[in-house]
């Protein structure tokens, strides 16, 4: 039995000596990865140094920057696609904006051309009206000379009367 006690003590010396290197070794990564990356592993007291079952490797170090690096690269990109979808919203209000005064220039346009389409046929059919009415004035003052009887206006009544008054006077 005794054999057996002292075989698992010496086990139990080179299982603490292999956690003490470990625990040198992880000492020595972390310095090397605060150095290098900037950022400082945080060892938990949960270590197991027995079973030395937790180790920083170089491997882990080389992550860290990666994932430092991926971190810094995805917060500039994030900061250009800001201002790129800024630029952009700015530029669909603007659109938007141009399509509403377009339509609007459109509808008034249209309206004003109705409206002048109306008064222009309005004009035609006064000035058609006009023309047949001064036809049939002609018509009826060509009639009305010819007409023993004269079919004198009151103005033109006035007129000759003033015209005869002047010749018997003189």
């Amino acid at each position: 039995m005794s054999n057996i006690l002292k075989g698992e003590a010496k086990a139990q010396a080179a299982s603490l000596g292999a956690a003490v290197k470990e625990l040198a070794r992880l000492q020595k990564v972390q310095k090397n990865a605060a150095a290098v990356g900037g950022v400082s592993l945080l060892l938990t007291a949960s270590l197991n140094l027995t079973s030395g079952i937790l180790s920083v490797s170089k491997e882990e170090s080389k992550a860290l920057k990666r994932h430092t690096k991926a971190i810094a690269n995805e917060q500039r990109r994030s900061v250009v696609f800001a201002k790129a979808k800024a630029a952009f919203d700015a530029a669909t209000v603007d659109l938007r904006s141009a399509t509403e005064n377009l339509e609007t220039t459109r509808t008034n346009a249209r309206q004003q051309t109705e409206a002048l389409k109306t008064k222009t046929l309005e004009v035609e059919q006064a000035t058609r009206q006009k023309a047949t009415d001064d036809v049939r004035t002609t018509n009826n003052a060509v009639q009305k000379s010819t007409s023993p009887e004269p079919n004198f206006t009151q103005r033109e009544r006035e007129v000759r009367l003033a015209e005869l008054k002047a010749a018997r006077a003189k």
